[in-house]
C-alpha cells in the first residue's frame, strides 16, 4: 500500500521514528522535503473489520493526530490531498475532534 502511495505522489516514504521530547514514535511512511511533511500508517484488510482492527486504526489515528499537534503539520489521509475521512465511519467522528 505504502509503495503504491509513494508511486502515486511521485516520492519515496520510508518507516520512520520520531523522535518527541523523550519518547519516540514509529510511522509506516515518513517524508520530509523542505517544508512539507508527510505521514502515513498503513493497514490492509479484506472484509469486515473485527473490533481489535478497528482499534488498531482509531490508535494509529490518534498517533497522527498526537505527532500532528506537536510538530504542527499537515495531515492528509487521502491520495491527492484531500483531507478528512467519509463522515459514515466512526473514525471520522474521533478525526473531527483534531480537525483533521
Amino acid at each position: 500500500m505504502l509503495d503504491e502511495f509513494s508511486r502515486q505522489i511521485g516520492k519515496e516514504l520510508k518507516a520512520s521514528t520520531i523522535p518527541i521530547g523523550q519518547a519516540v514514535v514509529s510511522v509506516d511512511g515518513f517524508l520530509k522535503e523542505g517544508d512539507i511533511v508527510i505521514l502515513a500508517e498503513a493497514w490492509a484488510h479484506i472484509g469486515k473489520a473485527k473490533s481489535a482492527q478497528r482499534n488498531k486504526v482509531l490508535g494509529d489515528l490518534l498517533k497522527l493526530a498526537f505527532i500532528n499537534s506537536v510538530l504542527r503539520i499537515c495531515l492528509r489521509t487521502r491520495p491527492g490531498g484531500r483531507p478528512g475521512l467519509q463522515s459514515r465511519h466512526k473514525v471520522s467522528r474521533v478525526s473531527a475532534g483534531f480537525s483533521l
